[in-house]
């Protein structure tokens, strides 16, 4: 995350959300969820919607990760805790140039690697996706990669092969869990209309 906000998206999306909330911490959420690169990874609490994503648009084999985020943060700030970026100041890394700059390393001293965030569900997207993050700093490295990450650590990957993919889906549709879903909006109610009937006819 370069900056907190980019310029561009403040300017353009005030017309979709508060102008002061854009200029917030916040926003980064708003802009992880419509598809604008930041340093948050998506996790959520609720395994079928995690399910749900990782066998969106699968072409292969796909997997669930699975972490505990106490875990998580008590070896990277020294915290058992979610963060709350609105007032925890160690998430001040989403706002304020003094802190943000450890999250790419000072000369000398250590590079936060990432910590789990709960943020506030400030859009239907991320209420319907039960919506955590993880803050992840200037380091390319998987959490999975970490040094402390031992055989024994609260972290694995549930691998869902391709040839059972069909049959999770239709398990997930008969849980409940569509396109509305996690997607509470008109293009979510598209998707699933699509899914259920297929491309309407007419002219493209």
């Amino acid at each position: 995350m370069a900056s907190p906000l980019p310029p561009p998206f403040r300017r353009k999306s005030v017309t979709h959300v508060s102008g002061t909330f854009c200029y917030l911490c916040l926003g980064s959420l708003t802009c992880q969820h419509h598809g604008l690169p930041t340093r948050l990874l998506d996790w959520t609490d609720a395994a079928l919607i995690a399910l749900y994503f990782s066998l969106k648009d699968s072409r292969t084999d796909a997997a669930v990760w699975a972490i505990n985020p106490l875990w998580l943060n008590s070896k990277t700030v020294q915290r058992e805790a979610l963060v709350d970026p609105r007032f925890d100041p160690i998430a001040l890394a989403f706002r304020v140039d003094a802190v943000r700059a450890s999250l790419q390393g000072k000369e000398g001293g250590p590079t936060l690697l990432s910590m789990a965030v709960r943020p506030p569900l400030v859009s239907s997207r991320m209420f319907g996706q039960r919506s955590l993050f993880t803050l992840h700093g200037s380091r390319d490295l998987p959490i999975e990669k970490y040094g402390f990450v031992k055989r024994d650590a609260p972290l694995c990957r549930i691998v869902i092969p391709l040839k059972d993919q069909r049959a999770f889906r239709i398990g997930l549709r008969l849980c409940g869990v569509a396109e509305t879903t996690v997607f509470p909006d008109l293009d979510g109610l598209a998707k699933e209309l699509i899914v259920e009937y297929g491309a309407l006819d007419g002219p493209r």
